[in-house]
């Protein structure tokens, strides 16, 4: 679910510290709503080990954190001509919300489905095109551009549980598939043509979206505060997503997860 210098270097402390702070506010966001401990004696310890009773299998959940988008930069494929785009930032980070709902379908397994998004990753470099015809567009010259890359997936994995009876920690591990649509989003600017138009500097926009299907994997470590509550450092891997042909995305995530059942 997986550095520079200068300009590059300011822009990776920023997103970096925007993802902290997104995982700090939402681990003190959920901690507000956590309810009281409640001791293990309380209720039957089979039913709290495994976060289920009877009457209890559905559960809702909500995640906050990173991406690490794993770019290649190479493997752009055109109808005609050739196309390159030389970038030194092949992995950058995107803030990740999900948001989902899961249903026990065994003591030691649950089926969930999801929702998250991508807010975006950017990326800085040249282009190298002769003539490059891809998706309707036809690029010529040697232009700088900054690359957006944000996303929507929707997902369906079955997660197991492992714990010995009793304890409040535990961990999760989970696998599946999701349908993702991505944007890839292209600025350009400096010297070229773009569909026979000289490229003017912030006006030149290369937009692709893409739909696909991919797989999923991850694991989960969590603490069991309540009854009816669950605190996860969840970690994912997604691979592959693509666009058009265009590009191919892996990422790993590691998010704060707060889930609470009905």
């Amino acid at each position: 679910m997986l550095f520079f210098l200068g300009a590059k270097g300011r822009a990776m402390g920023r997103c970096k510290g925007l993802s902290l702070c997104l995982l700090i506010g939402f681990a003190l966001m959920a901690s507000g709503f956590i309810p009281k401990t409640v001791a293990a004696s309380d209720y039957q310890s089979a039913d709290y080990a495994s976060w289920k009773s009877g009457d209890q299998k559905a559960y809702v959940f909500a995640a906050m954190g990173a991406a690490f988008l794993d770019h290649k930069q190479s493997g752009r494929e055109t109808s005609s001509g050739t196309l390159s785009l030389n970038s030194a930032d092949d992995d950058q980070i995107s803030p990740i919300i999900t948001i989902g709902t899961g249903w026990h379908v065994h003591r030691y397994f649950a089926f969930e489905a999801s929702y998250g998004f991508m807010t975006g990753a950017e990326y800085n470099g040249t282009i190298t095109a002769n003539n490059a015809v891809f998706e309707g567009n036809t690029l010529d010259g040697s232009p700088s551009y900054t690359e957006t890359i944000s996303g929507h997936m929707l997902g369906l994995t079955l997660a197991s549980t492992s714990y010995d009876k009793g304890d409040i920690l535990g961990f999760s591990l989970r696998g599946g598939v999701f349908i993702y649509n991505l944007t890839d989003e292209l600025k350009l600017s400096g010297s070229g043509t773009l569909n026979g138009s000289a490229i003017t500097s912030g006006n030149n926009t290369i937009k692709l979206t893409d739909n696909g299907i991919g797989w999923t994997a991850g694991a989960s470590f969590f603490m069991v505060p309540s009854a009816t509550s669950r605190l996860e450092l969840r970690f994912d891997h997604m691979h592959d997503m693509d666009v058009k042909s265009f590009n191919l995305i892996s990422a790993s995530t590691a998010n704060i997860n707060y889930r609470m059942r009905f």
